[in-house]
C-alpha cells in the first residue's frame, strides 16, 4: 500500500494552548492558536493529552444528533433583525428542573427580547420533553421565541440574527461561541464550565456568568445586559475581534497552521 500525503491546509482544527507565567504552551503532540488563551491549568492540559475542537465553516460541520434538524427555525430566524436574537442551548446532558425551566422562560419574556431556545427531549427532570410544563409556559414563549428538540449549534450561531449565546459554558460551546463571534450568558454547573465561564467574563470579556439559582430577575438582567445594554455591545465587538483572529491563525501563515505544518514535518521524521 502506498503512502498517503497528508496536507496541513485539509485540517481545520485549533487547540487553545495552556498559558503559564503569560507564555503559551507549545507542545510535541499538538499545534496551537496563539491568539487566545486556554482557561484550563497547564498541568489539566497534559492530563488530558490535548484537547482538540473544530474550528470550520458551520456549513460543512457534520450533524452530531440523532435527532432530525426542524429547519423551520431557520425562516424563523430570516425573520429577525441582526444580533436580535438570543440562542439558549444547554447541551444534550444538561437536565434542568419545571421550576428552572419555568423561572427562564419568565425572565427571558420580561426582557422583550427574542429567542430560539433548544430543550433536548429528556433534558427537563420528570419530563419527556416539555408536555409537563404549566400551560403557562406556552403562553410566555410564544409571543417573542421559538423552541426546537435540536438544532446544529455552529450553524444556529453563524446566523446574522444571533446577537448572543446562553449556555452552560463547555468547552465546546465556549470555542464554537468564540470562533462565530458571539458573546455569552454563563451558566456553568460543573466540571470545566466554571473556569470556562469565569475566563470569557473577567479575561476575555465577551460574557456575563449567572452563578447559583435561577430566577426570572436574574435572567431578565443578563438577557437585557447582554442584547440591549451598551456594555452587550462591547462585548461583541470584542468577541468579532477573536473571531477574525482565530480564522487568521488557521489560514496559511498564521500560527495555527504554521505550528500544524511543524506537527506534520515532526511526525514525517519519527
Amino acid at each position: 500500500m502506498g503512502s498517503m500525503e497528508v496536507k496541513p491546509t485539509a485540517v481545520a482544527y485549533v487547540q487553545l494552548a495552556s498559558v503559564s507565567n503569560g507564555n503559551r504552551g507549545k507542545s510535541l503532540t499538538a499545534y496551537s492558536s496563539r491568539t487566545v488563551k486556554d482557561p484550563r491549568p497547564a498541568h489539566t492540559t497534559i492530563q488530558m493529552r490535548n484537547m482538540f475542537s473544530p474550528l470550520a465553516s458551520p456549513t460543512a460541520s457534520v450533524p452530531t444528533s440523532l435527532l432530525a434538524e426542524n429547519k423551520s427555525y431557520i425562516e424563523w430566524l430570516n425573520k429577525q433583525r441582526v444580533n436580535s436574537v438570543i440562542y439558549i442551548g444547554m447541551g444534550s446532558l444538561a437536565l434542568m428542573e419545571i421550576s428552572e425551566v419555568m423561572e427562564t422562560a419568565l425572565g427571558l419574556a420580561a426582557s422583550n427580547q427574542h429567542f430560539l431556545w433548544v430543550i433536548p427531549p429528556g433534558s427537563i427532570h420528570g419530563s419527556e420533553w416539555t408536555e409537563s410544563l404549566p400551560e403557562e409556559f406556552s403562553k410566555t414563549v410564544s409571543d417573542r421565541g421559538y423552541i426546537v428538540k435540536w438544532a446544529p449549534q455552529k450553524k444556529v450561531l453563524a446566523h446574522h440574527a444571533i446577537g448572543g449565546f446562553w449556555s452552560h459554558c463547555g468547552w465546546n460551546s465556549t470555542l464554537e461561541s468564540i470562533s462565530e463571534g458571539v458573546p455569552m450568558i454563563c451558566w456553568p454547573s460543573t466540571s470545566d464550565q466554571k473556569v470556562n465561564a469565569r475566563y470569557v467574563e473577567c479575561v476575555w470579556k465577551t460574557g456575563i456568568q449567572v452563578e447559583g439559582e435561577l430566577d426570572r430577575g436574574v435572567v431578565e438582567r443578563a438577557v437585557k445586559r447582554l442584547m440591549v445594554d451598551e456594555e452587550g455591545e462591547d462585548m461583541r465587538k470584542i468577541a468579532f475581534s477573536l473571531k477574525e483572529q482565530l480564522r487568521a491563525s488557521v489560514r496559511s501563515g498564521g500560527s495555527s497552521h504554521s505550528s500544524l505544518e511543524e506537527f506534520v514535518r515532526l511526525m514525517r521524521t519519527l
